[in-house]
């Protein structure tokens, strides 16, 4: 089934790449571990109207790297 784990994660890294890409990455817990495709939900309470509003996004990341990425392609404005 799907475990619902709710971590605070620490930016490594954020950019805003060509083609209003926004690429995002995070240092990787030690305990948190995926497979390739899967999806993380995240949230941030500086640019979410809504509290505990949650986006879902693909792991861009390998699994065995000791980053998290997503690149996140802006489609509106509460994309972020």
């Amino acid at each position: 089934g799907m475990r619902k784990q709710y971590k605070q994660l620490r930016i490594v890294e954020a950019a805003l790449l060509p083609s209003d890409i926004i690429y995002i990455q995070f240092k990787r817990p030690h305990s948190f571990k995926f497979r390739s495709g899967q999806w993380v939900r995240i949230s941030c309470p500086a640019l979410s109207c809504a509290f505990n509003e949650h986006h879902a996004f693909s792991l861009a990341s390998a699994p065995q790297a000791q980053t998290l990425a997503l690149f996140i392609k802006a489609v509106g404005p509460w994309t972020w």
